[in-house]
């Protein structure tokens, strides 16, 4: 609704997009609505004035015929002027101009289907709390995009533990017992020479909140980003933070519990996937214990970690010149 307004004022739009998405994430997103009854489709009352007048917002293609909202929903928003060109591609945006915060993020977005003539690589709020951080601590500082781990005697990993997916992919799981029973097994590698440490999702349900407690796990409440350069592994399911992991030249677990299947990070060496627990203890055991293996996994991460992540503390300035010039 800001956006169709601030277009109908003639105001120019700056879009700083936060997280990683594609296509596919909106596919699996459907999938899992008409899986538990929660979809929309165009047959539903007021779906005959939306194939007529509105059809941008028919799902075309697989599970054609769908809605991302309800009828009423829409005719609502396009009754007050407030249109989604594009409602079925993550970047839709009507910005004048798309800041990238990486070469390999403005490449992504225009295949996703954005203007390539109003993106721009300007890097982002992330980079410059990443940099801003490796000012205040020299141990981190020195494992920055250096093959080589914070401390010499120990492995700091951090595990970006997503919300509970388990009322809709639970049967997904090697845990689908519970949350509880997941999060036990995701750490139950902790040991002598491992420092473990749990970001736990905003969006994370408070009983399941309780869960880390319970099991007496190190918890970051907080932002998770920075925190990645702090530590030397980081474990995810197709976490949008991966991008930062690989930026910093940090090695990731990706390990698809919840069976997500996505192809998000297939050509990052650095980025290792694996959807079978038996995998994942084996692959963690391997970089906490071998020094070889770790270091080139590393190097792997840090010969693309440029090219994923601009970090120079120079963000804000870039954003201001682009302001200005839009004046």
């Amino acid at each position: 609704m800001l956006t169709s307004a601030s277009k109908e004022a003639g105001i120019p739009i700056l879009c700083c997009p936060y997280g990683y998405s594609g296509m596919e994430d909106l596919e699996t997103d459907l999938a899992n609505k008409i899986k538990t009854g929660r979809s929309f489709h165009i047959d539903a009352p007021g779906g005959d004035i939306i194939r007529t007048q509105y059809s941008h917002w028919i799902k075309k293609g697989q599970n054609e015929g769908h809605l991302m909202f309800r009828p009423e929903i829409i005719l609502a928003w396009e009754g007050v002027g407030a249109s989604v060109a594009r409602p079925w591609n993550v970047y839709g945006s009507e910005a004048d101009i798309f800041l990238a915060p990486s070469e390999q993020y403005a490449e992504h977005v225009v295949h996703e289907g954005f203007a390539a003539d109003r993106v721009r690589v300007a890097g982002s709020v992330n980079g410059d709390v990443i940099w801003h951080g490796l000012k205040m601590d020299d141990n981190v500082r020195a494992a920055f995009r250096i093959p080589r781990k914070i401390n010499e005697n120990s492995t700091k990993v951090l595990l970006a533990m997503p919300p509970s997916y388990h009322p809709t992919r639970g049967e997904f799981t090697e845990f689908p017992a519970s949350y509880l029973e997941l999060v036990k097994g995701l750490v139950q590698f902790r040991g002598s020479g491992v420092e473990l440490t749990v970001s736990v999702h905003p969006s994370t349900a408070p009983d399941d909140k309780a869960v880390f407690s319970q099991l007496n796990i190190p918890v970051i409440w907080g932002n998770v980003i920075p925190n990645i350069p702090r530590h030397d592994i980081l474990i995810s399911d197709f976490s949008s933070v991966i991008r930062w992991a690989t930026a910093c030249g940090k090695p990731v677990v990706n390990y698809d519990f919840y069976n997500f299947n996505l192809a998000a990070y297939e050509d990052l060496p650095g980025v290792l996937t694996m959807r079978k627990h038996q995998e994942y203890e084996d692959l963690i055991k391997r970089l906490v214990q071998d020094d070889q293996f770790y270091r080139e996994t590393a190097s792997a991460q840090i010969e693309f970690a440029e090219r994923w992540g601009v970090i120079d503390g120079r963000f804000i300035d870039r954003l201001m010149q682009y302001v200005d010039d839009m004046e």
